[in-house]
Parts: C-alpha cells; structure tokens; sequence
C-alpha cells in the first residue's frame, strides 16, 4: 500500500454512469421485495437486483400497456386503503382539537 495517494484528478459521483436512457431515482420499496429480488438474483448465480426490478416492469408494462381498465381498478383499490399518517406526539399537541380531528377523520 502506498503512503500518499493524489486524488488530485478524481471525480466525483459513480464509479460506473448509468446509460443515457436510465434516470437515477430513490425509490422506497418494503424490505421483502427487495429480499425476494436479491435471492431470485443468487438463483441466477449473479446480476444486479435493480436491472432485475427493472425488467419485470418493462415486461409488465408491456403485458399491461392497454389494460386501462385494470390500471383504474388498482388505483380505486389502493384509493380506498385506509391511509397511514405518522406524526410525532409534540406535532400532534401543537394542533388545534378541531386540526386533530380532520386529521383523524382523514387517516378513517
């Protein structure tokens, strides 16, 4: 190992650029999708889980491209799941009670 390292002409940022067609997003997913796509990645004996996550949605909008109808029905489905609202206890004091019930009223 060397004593000093000249990192004068590094760059910033990652090591290997995504591809001019890709765009870099956080995206928050449950912990058990990304297990099952980690694992169906070591049955294959290798590749990356996010151009594995990317290609079942590929392969899903392309199966699912004039489907409208269930496109709408997800959504109605999902619009009518009770809503989940995390607020910390001092946020909570700090309403009015009329602020606390439209907010209680809202997450029924």
């Amino acid at each position: 190992m060397k004593e000093n390292y000249d990192f004068s002409q590094g760059k910033r940022g990652a090591v290997i650029p995504t591809s001019s067609h890709q765009i870099k997003v956080n995206l928050t997913l449950d912990k058990e999708i990304i297990d099952w796509f980690k694992a169906k990645v070591n049955q294959l004996e290798g590749g990356d889980y996010h151009q594995l996550i990317n290609q079942v949605l590929q392969e899903y909008i392309k199966q699912n491209e004039d489907d409208k109808e269930a496109f709408y029905a997800y959504l109605d489905r999902k619009q009518q799941q009770p809503k989940q609202v995390i607020i910390e206890v001092d946020e909570l004091d700090s309403l009015t009670p009329d602020q606390q019930i439209e907010l209680i009223t809202q997450c029924h």
